[in-house]
């Protein structure tokens, strides 16, 4: 379990080969947001 509220959560994962691209956002509370991204391979 979270200790925060999320809402509107967004996660894409682009896999090509041995390499993913991973991008995300989401909401928190009434004026609360975030982002993620990232790539590994």
């Amino acid at each position: 379990e979270l200790p925060m509220e999320l809402h509107d959560l967004k996660v894409q994962a682009l896999i090509a080969g041995e390499s993913v691209q991973l991008t995300g956002c989401w909401k928190s509370g009434s004026t609360g947001q975030g982002s993620i991204g990232g790539q590994a391979g």
